[in-house]
């Protein structure tokens, strides 16, 4: 064989095994200061690695018996500096799999002296691995004030300038992880193996989330991103056994839904535009997810009401059982207020009703509608008020957006607070009501859009007494005459 050759084979075996070098063998057994024996790899004639005990297993589902067992302390405080053999060495390191399977530690102490969280090893296509922590018992992780890459918080990991997350301790306790703002980055298995908590709060300073940040966690049910967070790539949801409910924000352009419905689930995404899904049907019901596509049948997808028609129609979106938008059910203004909800396919007919109290004794409007969420009747509690006869109701065949019925009311008083009720009718029966109150905004108050409210063109709207169609900024009848 060519010697070049050779070499660059050489070099390739010695980038995908991480340092297989002069040292690679010369693993050796130091006690603490609790007398705790770790385990230590060489790395260089004067630093040391901490490793997994040799021969222990470093998976999940392959515990051959607990790293550092015979630790019989709930604190176990790293070295900066070991002997062994009349020599002294730095401890530098921590590899990748050091803690996998250690059930009696609860918190580590990190030395000054550890600069890097990781390690190279099996497997190599990960070239870093940021949380050695994962698959142990730990609940907190220290890290000393002086040491130059690594800050804790809370008991968490993080780079030192606080922009990196690096390690939640998988038995972290608290129910509820809120990241802090000014965090940009979640490393690599950072939000992995956790056991504890149920709900993840990500800053809106996130900007990049790592493929595998977020892996096998059994007991996490919801996750918040916030709009900063623009691609959520493939294996981060693998293994969620329990995740049932997560929100996206409205700059969201990527996410692979393929990983995700171990269970049917809740989500519910801020962007009108629609995310790319990386999924459609059926050749993509070709993974590990058991019953994949009876959970998303069983799932409700909640995004902007304008776009529902859009995500009805995209590859993977319109597998959802239900897509229903995401605004409140009134969005209200200075003089106005937007009503919407949803569709029921038992109902022959909807009636909306709007009180001047909360006793519900003064009725103010009182709607009418159809099957079809077509106007059909309207009721104004005030003299001389016109009324407009069944026969003349909105017949317009409108745009109308699945599931969802809409209509706006103007006239209304500022700063006042008004109640509803809305009765779903199956004939004369009442199969559903909502009650509730809104309060419109004060004079002055800023008239631009509501982030919240997307326009659907057209809309139905009550003004000064009469019914309209509003489309483009501009008004027309029933009849679709233009009005001035």
């Amino acid at each position: 064989m060519d010697n070049r050759l050779s070499v660059y084979i050489a070099s390739i075996l010695l980038f995908l095994f991480g340092g297989v070098c002069l040292y690679a063998d010369e693993i050796f057994y130091v006690p603490n200061e609790n007398g705790c024996m770790i385990a230590y790899k060489k790395l260089t004639d004067n630093t040391v690695r901490i490793i997994a005990e040799p021969g222990k297993a470093i998976w999940k589902g392959d515990n051959q018996g607990d790293n550092y067992a015979q630790c019989k302390c709930d604190t176990l405080s790293l070295p900066s500096i070991i002997s062994h053999n009349g020599k002294d060495y730095t401890v530098t390191e921590i590899d990748y799999d050091a803690f996998y399977h250690v059930s009696t530690i609860k918190k580590v102490i990190i030395p000054a002296s550890v600069n890097t969280l990781c390690g190279i090893g099996f497997p190599p296509f990960f070239s870093y691995h940021a949380n050695p922590f994962m698959f142990s018992s730990i609940e907190e992780i220290e890290i000393d004030d002086k040491n130059p890459n690594y800050v804790s918080y809370k008991g968490l990991v993080f780079s030192k300038n606080m922009r990196v997350f690096h390690s939640c301790p998988p038995c972290y306790k608290k129910d509820t992880l809120t990241l802090p703002e000014g965090l940009q980055h979640l490393g690599p298995f950072s939000l992995s193996n956790l056991t504890h908590v149920k709900t993840i709060v990500l800053p809106l300073t996130l900007k990049y989330v790592h493929n595998v940040a977020f892996y096998d966690s059994e007991s996490v049910q919801y996750i918040v991103f916030q709009d900063s967070v623009k691609s959520i790539t493939q294996n981060n949801f693998a293994h969620f056994p329990n995740l049932s409910d997560v929100t996206f924000g409205a700059m969201l352009d990527t996410i692979m839904l393929n990983e995700l419905f171990w269970q049917p689930m809740t989500m519910h995404i801020r962007t009108k535009n629609v995310p790319y899904s990386g999924f459609s049907i059926p050749e993509s019901y070709k993974n590990d997810v058991p019953n994949q596509k009876e959970n998303m049948d069983a799932s409700v997808l909640y995004v902007p009401r304008s776009s529902i028609t859009l995500y009805n129609q995209a590859p993977g979106w319109r597998l959802f059982g239900k897509i229903l938008p995401i605004e409140p059910p009134i969005v209200s203004g200075v003089n106005n207020a937007e009503v919407s909800w949803v569709q029921n396919f038992s109902a022959t007919g909807y009636v909306w009703t709007l009180y001047l109290d909360e006793a519900q004794t003064q009725p103010y409007l009182q709607l009418t509608f159809d099957k079809d969420g077509h106007l059909t009747n309207i009721d104004l509690n005030r003299p001389n008020a016109p009324q407009l006869p069944a026969e003349e109701g909105d017949k317009q065949e409108d745009k109308r957006y699945a599931e969802y019925y809409s209509f706006t009311i103007t006239g209304l008083d500022a700063n006042t607070k008004y109640y509803y009720t809305r009765q779903t009718l199956a004939g004369e029966r009442v199969i559903d009501e909502e009650s509730g109150s809104f309060e419109t905004l004060p004079d002055g108050a800023p008239t631009g859009v509501n982030p919240l409210l997307f326009e659907p063109s057209p809309q139905k709207t009550f003004e000064n007494g009469m019914l309209r169609i509003r489309k483009n900024g501009n008004s027309y009848n029933v009849n679709g005459t233009k009005v001035e």
